[in-house]
């Protein structure tokens, strides 16, 4: 449906359901599987980090897939950015110690 039709729904009921609560509920849906998506690609973003620092085996590869994941979790929800720096931040201030470079 384009913009206009829906505008001109707002308003109105049809079959009984209100239109602009359905459309709400949509994008409120829309905006939670973003949020959703997010957390995902962090959360997978730490496991492969985590990976990458315990196994020491193939480092390389599991540190490109971390950085994938929270390059991922950046572009579902921009404000994810801020996890992604502090966990930057961290490697590269214990980069020596924990990966034995």
């Amino acid at each position: 449906m384009g913009a206009p039709v829906l505008a001109a729904m707002r308003g109105h009921r049809v079959s009984g359901v209100n239109v602009a609560r359905v459309l709400d509920l949509a994008k409120a849906e829309l905006l939670w599987g973003r949020y959703r998506r997010g957390l995902f690609f962090v959360m997978a973003g730490f496991l492969m980090l985590a990976r990458a620092i315990l196994v020491r085996r193939a480092t390389g590869k599991w540190l490109l897939l971390a950085g994938l994941m929270f390059g991922l979790a950046v572009g579902c929800r921009p404000h994810l950015v801020v996890v992604c720096g502090i966990v930057l931040g961290l490697l590269l201030s214990g980069q020596d110690a924990a990966l034995d470079l």
